[in-house]
């Protein structure tokens, strides 16, 4: 049988992959390396380096008793001085589920908060094998409760009517998972009041690896298939101890049969890299249940590469499109309320 033929990548980006080499495949021996290169680089240090940024550390109560989560709140060191409280997103960062930290993918946001003095939130969650599902989850949708009190939005001044939920990667598929759990903690209705909107970038929602895509791009790539499907082992090992996989919705997103009452959504992904045909099928799936959504799929973008090759013109182009679709994810709020 033929080997699937993959599309070809952006000439721009090719340098930059060619750059990095091919590594050992992942596996929980490969792993310290590859949180060593990831959570090195997403420190506070080198990441919050844009003087128009301002951080504040908050230490919040996690799911489990005892246990403590960290979180990163990021505003516009210049936003005004009012009583008009602000839009916010509360962001899960990537990295497979393995890795990663609260400061891993926020700096295309950092166009939002200047921009549109966005305050961000970004939450460090535990990760697989150490902590395979559910804690990852749970860690984050106790951020997002957090976040969404009365007292939480007052004390931040933020409107609990324009909170969006976004992630990257992994983080994308998390985001996609809280979303269905705060839906469905709502009688599997929407609520005006809790989300309005989910923003997912390049997002990780289906364990089953089983698509053309991720053929495709097995053993090419930055993130790679084969990588994909070892992230998913780690992350469901608690699960399939039994010997059975029984997976449920919160663990793999794209496994939902029915996503009515979600937010409005954005999805963006590349064309060369494993997660474009779950994250189109998704895309897909919430259209024909009534959610309006903007996908778009970069030409010959691997997994990552608006990040890693900010000059390169789909990059740009990314970008510019995200804060489009934010001007008029704003807009429309704004006009909903007067």
């Amino acid at each position: 049988m033929a080997s699937p033929i993959p599309i070809p990548f952006d000439p721009e980006l090719v340098p930059i992959l060619e750059r990095f080499g091919k590594g050992a495949p992942l596996s929980k021996e490969t792993l310290g390396r590859l949180r060593m290169i990831v959570n090195g680089k997403s420190t506070a240090e080198n990441v919050l380096i844009d003087p128009a940024i301002t951080h504040e550390a908050r230490t919040i109560q996690g799911p489990d008793p005892g246990q403590l989560l960290e979180v990163a709140i990021l505003r516009h060191k210049d936003a005004p001085e009012t009583t008009t409280p602000f839009a916010a997103v509360y962001f899960v960062h990537g990295g497979g589920l393995i890795a990663g930290t609260r400061f891993s993918d926020i700096t295309p946001f950092f166009g939002w908060i200047k921009i549109h003095h966005i305050v961000f939130v970004s939450i460090e969650y535990r990760l697989a094998p150490e902590h395979p599902y559910p804690a990852g989850f749970n860690d984050c949708y106790t951020g997002l409760k957090w976040l969404l009190t009365p007292t939480t939005t007052t004390e931040l001044n933020i409107d609990p009517r324009h909170i969006i939920l976004a992630g990257t990667s992994a983080g994308g598929g998390l985001a996609a998972a809280l979303a269905l759990r705060l839906r469905d903690e709502h009688g599997g209705e929407p609520d005006a009041n809790q989300l309005m909107a989910l923003c997912l970038l390049c997002p990780m929602l289906d364990h089953t690896t089983k698509t053309m895509s991720c053929q495709q791009y097995m053993h090419k790539g930055l993130w790679t298939g084969a990588s994909n499907r070892a992230a998913w082992d780690m992350y469901l090992e608690k699960l399939r101890q039994g010997g059975e996989d029984d997976t449920p919705v919160y663990a793999s997103p794209g496994l939902a049969l029915d996503v009515r009452g979600l937010p409005p959504t954005f999805i963006d992904v590349g064309s060369a890299e494993p997660f474009r045909d779950e994250d189109i099928a998704f895309g897909q799936k919430l259209s024909q249940h009534g959610v309006s959504v903007e996908l778009h799929v970069w030409p010959g973008g691997w997994h990552g590469f608006d990040q890693l090759v900010p000059t390169a013109q789909v990059s740009q182009d990314c970008v510019r499109t995200r804060l489009s679709w934010l001007r008029r994810v704003l807009g429309a709020a704004e006009a909903s309320v007067v």
